[in-house]
């Protein structure tokens, strides 16, 4: 799973499989202090669904606190 910023305009989720999914930087903050769901390996976050692969699945711990380290300061301003 990869992240790539976009600016100033927000993120993309990124899995080994191509899929994506696009977080707002408003929406970053709320993704962060956990208004998303994983369910059967799908990350649902309002009305986007993102299927993550067992790999991706694993490492998602790691990469919500990557966010959390590095958007959570952009994410507030």
């Amino acid at each position: 799973m990869r992240i790539i910023n976009l600016d100033e305009t927000g993120i993309k989720l990124i899995t080994s499989t191509k899929k994506q999914m696009y977080l707002s930087v408003p929406e970053i903050k709320e993704f962060i202090d956990g208004g998303y769901q994983l369910l059967d390996h799908t990350l649902i976050f309002k009305d986007k669904k993102l299927v993550l692969p067992p790999n991706d699945f694993l490492e998602f711990p790691n990469i919500l606190n990557y966010i959390k380290v590095n958007f959570t300061k952009k994410s507030s301003t």
